[in-house]
């Protein structure tokens, strides 16, 4: 039986294995989104100073039609992408799955 130290020990060993993934999900996946949203209020335009807009941009984009119709095609887009892969996904489950076919390398699956 360990004693809580060696219990302690353990822990903090699993917790250094974790750093290079902390620190790489919090470069590209933290960071470019608050980036992104504190850019959303300002004008910048990729080069020179930018101008705080506050809410401007915001209300330039909802006010915009085409806003909308990008909304519905993404919305197009995303449900026929979900339902074919989805059907897709469960045809492969029942096929390799199914004990009757005896294929080859199904224990991998």
């Amino acid at each position: 039986m360990q004693n809580r130290k060696g219990a302690l020990d353990v822990n903090r060993y699993g917790l250094l294995f974790c750093i290079p993934f902390i620190i790489t999900f919090l470069i590209f996946s933290v960071y470019p989104v608050i980036r992104t949203f504190s850019m959303s209020f300002t004008d910048y335009k990729g080069y020179g100073k930018a101008d705080i807009v506050m809410f401007d941009n915001y209300t330039r984009a909802l006010s915009d039609p085409l806003l909308w119709d990008a909304f519905v095609n993404t919305l197009k887009i995303w449900g026929v992408n979900i339902v074919l892969q989805l059907g897709l996904a469960l045809l492969l489950t029942v096929l390799f799955s199914d004990i009757k076919y005896k294929m080859k390398g199904l224990s991998i699956f």
